[in-house]
């Protein structure tokens, strides 16, 4: 049995390159396949982005905080709360605005995987989620993309002008996947997939993709229909697919 009292814990001051604000830290214990550690957080001071190879637990001692994935949701939690991030999920955590905050940390897996990147006042004080769009909402905007580039170009520079159509922002390109992506770029390459399915869109050569008739005429349906209904239109299309091929 090992007993250390309150007086004998040891605290040091986290490094500034991975932290906004005054914090502090004592390793409670790095035995055996758990580590655990206390962080204490000054008013309004939170990690920077990162995640954990294997997840981690927060366990709230004291004070008020917020939590946030790189979505941009985010979770405002107080003392006897117990919070859960999966493994390789991006986020950061920290006090609330309005005074500091104590939790317990409990990981596995290694060591933090920290991003080369500060939250920033805007980050921080989010209350609601970036708008993301999905596959879904990205079926018709890809086909008018290649329209609009002459029925066929390079998947960057599709998934660059689908992005001017819809209006991305900086900020909604930002969340990334685990292997550092843009979710946004991700849905759209997924949804040229099931574009290929229902034989509007094929693959010319590595990294070119071609306007198909098919996907030529939804571009001229557009001028008599609003393109959300051809969107949703397709989607369903590639769902019967899928159900069709059970997949």
């Amino acid at each position: 049995m090992e007993h250390r009292r309150a007086d004998d814990v040891e605290w040091e001051d986290a490094p500034a390159e991975n932290y906004t604000g005054r914090v502090r830290f004592s390793p409670l214990s790095d035995r055996g396949p758990v580590s655990v550690l206390a962080v204490w957080f000054g008013a309004a001071a939170r990690t920077d982005w990162h995640s954990h190879p294997e997840g981690q637990v927060l366990y709230v001692v004291d004070g008020q905080g917020r939590i946030q994935d790189d979505d941009g949701t985010t979770v405002e939690f107080g003392a006897g709360d117990t919070l859960y991030t999966p493994p390789g999920q991006v986020h950061w955590h920290g006090a609330g605005p309005d005074g500091p905050m104590l939790h317990i940390s409990l990981t596995t897996g290694g060591a933090t995987i920290w991003k080369p990147r500060k939250v920033t006042e805007e980050e921080y004080n989010r209350t609601t989620p970036i708008n993301i769009p999905r596959e879904k909402d990205v079926m018709f905007p890809t086909l008018q993309a290649l329209s609009a580039m002459g029925g066929e170009g390079h998947v960057k520079d599709v998934v660059d002008m689908v992005g001017r159509l819809l209006g991305i922002t900086e900020e909604q390109w930002t969340p990334k996947t685990k292997k550092g992506y843009s979710k946004i770029d991700i849905n759209i390459q997924w949804a040229s997939s099931k574009l290929r399915n229902i034989g509007c869109l094929e693959k010319r050569s590595r990294g070119i993709w071609l306007l198909t008739d098919t996907g030529e005429q939804y571009i001229r349906r557009s001028q008599e229909k609003h393109p959300g209904s051809l969107n949703e239109e397709l989607w369903k299309l590639a769902m019967e697919y899928r159900r069709k091929k059970g997949i």
